[in-house]
């Protein structure tokens, strides 16, 4: 497996509390890692698993993961996506 990197809300400093999503690279499939308000979040597929915590751990939020193995998933799972950087601004903003 290869980490290949955390994004970060635009305009923000690279610091682990503006993270919104973390990418880990495998043969197979891409897992993408969020942060989200668990009272907002919206997943009607149940694409998500939810996790303990890893990249997030002691940040406001929940982390939930998920898989992209192929072109098609990537516009599947693009609005949980969009979701976790909507939650980062409105951390930001509060």
């Amino acid at each position: 497996m290869l980490r290949i990197d955390n994004l970060n809300y635009v305009g923000q400093e690279k610091t682990k509390s503006n993270f919104f999503l973390a990418l880990i690279a495998s043969k197979k499939h891409i897992t993408c890692r969020i942060r989200v308000d668990p009272a907002k979040f919206k997943d009607e597929e149940k694409r998500t698993r939810e996790l303990k915590g890893w990249f997030f751990k002691g940040l406001r939020g929940v982390e939930k993961a998920f898989k992209i193995a192929s072109a098609t998933d990537i516009d599947q799972t693009m609005p949980l996506i969009r979701q976790s950087y909507e939650n980062m601004k409105w951390l930001d903003s509060a």
